[in-house]
């Protein structure tokens, strides 16, 4: 028996939408290619373009870059900083301070509670950063916060 339910067909101004965000990510050339066909940096840029498609004024990331190689961090680091320039606000939750450090404009250092708020050269206590993220104040971590922010640990 024949679904009763009438097909829903996207309207032009639908397909635009999409294409407009394909093309946002540099992934219309891949339309045709099933997701599962896609490299890991390759299908986090069509998620992009997924969330881009209803033209939203803010994005919700979550440790965007975990799992990608160096060149699709940095296309996407590119990417985010570009919708940035477009007006569109990024939330993103992430461990990768270098990447966080090239393209967000204010940081929110969390461990249970709020620690820290501020651009990263007002978060430039190293104490503050080793109690975050509960490390020696000599850690990997603290140091390189340290050459990031120009404080000294």
């Amino acid at each position: 028996m024949a679904s009763l339910k009438p097909k829903l067909l996207a309207r032009s101004s639908q397909w635009r939408a999409v294409y407009e965000a394909l093309d946002a990510v540099g992934m219309r050339e891949f339309r045709s290619r099933p997701i599962a066909a896609l490299s890991g940096g390759q299908r986090q840029r069509v998620l992009i373009a997924r969330a881009l498609a209803p033209k939203p004024s803010l994005l919700l990331l979550d440790e965007p870059f975990t799992g990608l190689d160096e060149p699709n961090q940095e296309a996407l680091a590119r990417l985010y900083v570009s919708l940035k320039e477009r007006g569109i606000s990024i939330l993103m939750s992430t461990h990768d301070l270098v990447q966080a450090a090239n393209m967000c404009d204010r940081f929110i250092l969390l461990n249970r509670s709020v620690r820290g708020v501020g651009a990263l050269h007002e978060l430039g206590s190293l104490q503050l950063w080793a109690n975050t993220y509960e490390v020696e104040k000599d850690s990997a971590l603290v140091r390189a916060v340290g050459a990031l922010t120009g404080a000294n640990a």
